[in-house]
């Protein structure tokens, strides 16, 4: 049975939002960042009989929640990410994830579209990776001390082009703190 829910780039408006969250989420709470981006890129809906949960920080880019598990009590920090699309502009979601990273004393879940590659081998087809496109993702995770969650499934998240052309990239990542790590 599903208690929390988090969804991506769901392109509704303000003025929809309250309309459409009380057909599939009836009874629950829910949070966005509509006033952070005008299409409302991340929401998160749970039912509050299994979480409390406490917004920390929302962006444009990332809404951070203090999160409690009632029946077992268990509390986290939970990040839901859905990074823009250049460079340029995830820089300032970089800044936002190591300005957490530093005031975080809780397990630490990061989980997301980070509209980025890590490493070379998380691209095929098309022109090779660059460093340039890799570095200030992996600085960050370094300087976070994020650990990354394997995850099953395809390896390749996103796709672009057809045929002999195509262009798969693994741009969705999970990662927890060490302090998850030794406590969850």
């Amino acid at each position: 049975k599903v208690n929390l829910v988090g969804l991506l780039e769901t392109k509704i408006k303000s003025n929809k939002f309250e309309n459409i969250v009380n057909k599939m989420f009836s009874g629950w709470n829910n949070i966005n960042n509509l006033g952070e981006h005008y299409n409302g890129r991340i929401w998160i809906s749970w039912r509050p009989d299994y979480y409390k949960i406490q917004p920390k920080m929302r962006t444009a880019q990332v809404i951070t929640c203090e999160i409690t598990y009632v029946p077992l009590k268990l509390q986290f920090m939970l990040s839901r990410v859905y990074a823009h699309n250049t460079r340029e502009e995830r820089k300032e979601l970089w800044e936002t994830l190591v300005q957490l990273s530093s005031n975080c004393q809780k397990p630490w879940l990061i989980l997301g579209d980070f509209n980025s590659v890590l490493k070379m081998e998380d691209r095929m087809g098309g022109n090779p990776v660059a460093w340039s496109e890799v570095v200030d993702f992996q600085n960050c995770v370094d300087t976070c001390g994020l650990i990354e969650l394997l995850q099953q499934g395809q390896k390749y998240t996103w796709n672009d082009r057809n045929g002999d052309h195509r262009l798969f990239s693994k741009i969705d990542w999970m990662f927890i703190n060490e302090i998850w790590l030794n406590t969850m």
